[in-house]
């Protein structure tokens, strides 16, 4: 599909349908529809050990998944002076992470990930605290005339920044803290109801910190200029579709190309509540939590020696190959109005495995200033982009699609016409035939068959 039909073709497809890559050498007759849509065993078998500690302490998949991509979107706020150049440009781990799930479905975990950067955010706020001493006890000495000029009030220093936030509190908050900030809420409808605020509207901030873009702020009062020259972001959110909808109505929102969405299956069976290892789980996120305390503080003494990450010239061609597919796909079988949502997966990519590869060396002690992604997490991060590329498309199907009225005609006759083609497929098919010969019957091309099983699996 292209933009000139902005309706989904499988716009009725179920909250289970995904779709999928194909590899076009795949003989598509001889494998069967993806069993699952979340994160397969191997993912969390080849996580650095910081990461695979506490996942294997949770024996719930959907508690394990959920705390996987909250783990991910936390940390990536706390590698500081850890860069990658990507497309000309100087880039760090920052992430933008949603969980969507319906109410009371396992969504609970998502709280224990932040518990991974409590002490950090603990660390920062004792050295605030520090900083306000001094500074009260030098304004003392200045007041009693042992100084000649008056100190400075020192800026809160914070990791996490509120989400109920005005667009000038975001900005002052980044500015008092190098530019650095995590905004992580269970509740993603306090984001949304921020930014609608009168004071808020910091829409644009979310829009430019991604790419580290310099955003700025002035104001008449004492004519004061505050300026982010590069903001380092990241943000994990958490709610109910619904609830998603008050922050990202449509795709056209910048935000939704921005996001590496994961829908919550829910799990039909009630679960033990009272099951004898519960406390395992939070013993070793506070471990890994205090690891990454020791990782952190060794990161922010390297101001003027950042380490650099980068790709081996092998993985870059797998990349540039492995998304250049992508978006062809998506051209193909979904539309052209996402090729800024499969570039900005292939930046998100490069942060997954700039952020994986950290995290399997840096609690090792080892900080040297070149950092080499090892093909196991390389191929971690491709894995991880192609579920929430899936689950980026089931957000994209569920979003309202603006359509102008001299459109409406012409999609909705081809929305027809290809449901008529996609019940004959599935009538041959049912018949016995091949993808291959049901390609040449419907569209008089045998080598259109991965369009085929693409119609009978969605």
């Amino acid at each position: 599909m292209n933009s000139s039909n902005p309706v989904p073709a499988n716009a009725e497809c179920s909250d289970t349908s995904f779709p999928i890559h194909i590899n076009p050498d795949t003989d598509l007759n001889q494998i069967d529809a993806p069993s699952k849509v979340g994160f397969e065993p191997v993912i969390f078998e080849r996580l650095p050990e910081i990461l695979q500690y506490p996942c294997n302490a949770l024996k719930d998949v959907n508690e394990r998944e959920v705390f996987l991509v909250g783990a991910l979107g936390v940390l990536s706020s706390i590698l500081p002076n850890l860069t990658g150049k990507y497309d000309g440009s100087i880039v760090e781990s920052n992430l933008y992470c949603y969980i969507l799930a319906p109410f009371g479905t396992g969504k609970g975990s998502l709280k224990f990930a932040f518990d991974l950067i409590a002490p950090v955010h603990d660390y920062r706020q004792e050295l605030y605290r520090r900083e306000v001493a001094r500074y009260k006890s030098e304004l003392k000495n200045f007041q009693d005339g042992l100084l000649q000029e008056a100190p400075d009030r020192p800026g809160r220093k914070l990791l996490v920044i509120p989400a109920n936030n005005s667009k000038s509190g975001i900005i002052q908050t980044l500015d008092t803290n190098q530019g650095r900030g995590l905004i992580f809420e269970t509740e993603g409808e306090t984001l949304a109801q921020a930014i609608k605020m009168e004071q808020g509207n910091f829409a644009d901030i979310l829009l430019r910190a991604f790419h580290h873009e310099r955003i700025s702020m002035g104001r008449r009062m004492d004519d004061e200029l505050r300026e982010i020259v590069a903001p380092k972001l990241s943000i994990v959110l958490s709610s109910t579709f619904d609830q998603y909808l008050k922050l990202i109505p449509t795709i056209e929102n910048g935000l939704f190309s921005r996001i590496l969405h994961f829908w919550l299956t829910p799990n039909p069976e009630f679960r033990n509540v009272f099951k004898p290892d519960a406390g395992e789980f939070p013993n070793r996120v506070g471990q890994a939590g205090e690891q990454m305390l020791h990782v952190y503080q060794q990161l922010i003494r390297r101001d003027k020696t950042p380490i650099e990450f980068s790709l081996t010239p092998d993985q870059q061609q797998h990349f540039l190959k492995f998304f250049s597919e992508l978006k062809n796909e998506i051209r193909e079988h979904v539309s052209d109005n996402l090729d800024g949502s499969v570039n900005r997966m292939g930046l998100c990519c490069f942060r997954l495995a700039m952020l994986l590869s950290a995290l399997r060396r840096f609690p090792q002690g080892d900080f040297s200033t070149h950092l080499y992604c090892q093909d196991t997490d390389f191929e971690n991060a491709l894995d991880l982009i192609a579920v929430f590329k899936r689950h980026a498309l089931r957000t994209f199907y569920k979003l309202p699609v603006p359509i102008v009225p001299q459109q409406v005609a012409d999609a909705e006759q081809k929305l027809r016409d290809k449901a008529q083609q996609v019940f004959h497929a599935k009538t041959l098919h049912a018949s016995g035939k091949s993808y291959a010969a049901i390609a040449e019957l419907i569209l008089g091309d045998r080598g259109k068959k991965s369009k085929i099983y693409y119609w009978l699996h969605h």
